[in-house]
């Protein structure tokens, strides 16, 4: 008789005794166009000086607001030279109260 992959235990799956792992599965679908960094986009260069709107619903303490993943994201993309201060020499977080909450960042060069 097979035994099960794994047993639920208060909603939650843990391995069987002669399973060392519980398989898991990828659930996302592989993109059928190819990454921005290889598409032909202006990449900037520094030095820049970077403003991050945030319009939101409901505004946030001050130092509750980051750029850090939008900046890292535009790095990956190809769409930044770099996140270094050689390149980025100042951010600028900004609140503004909205009915959608969307977030816009400008690039200055310094």
């Amino acid at each position: 008789m097979n035994k099960p992959k794994h047993t639920r235990t208060n909603g939650r799956a843990t391995p069987s005794a002669d399973r060392a792992t519980v398989s898991t599965t990828v659930v996302e679908q592989p993109l059928e166009r190819p990454p921005l960094a290889a598409q032909a986009h202006p990449r900037l260069a520094g030095p820049l000086r970077v403003v991050v709107t945030s319009y939101l619903r409901r505004l946030r303490d001050a130092d509750g607001t980051s750029s850090k993943y939008i900046i890292d994201a535009l790095v990956d993309a190809g769409l930044l030279q770099g996140d270094g201060p050689e390149v980025i020499v100042e951010v600028v977080h900004k609140q503004v109260k909205s009915q959608t909450d969307y977030t816009v960042v400008d690039f200055y060069s310094v």
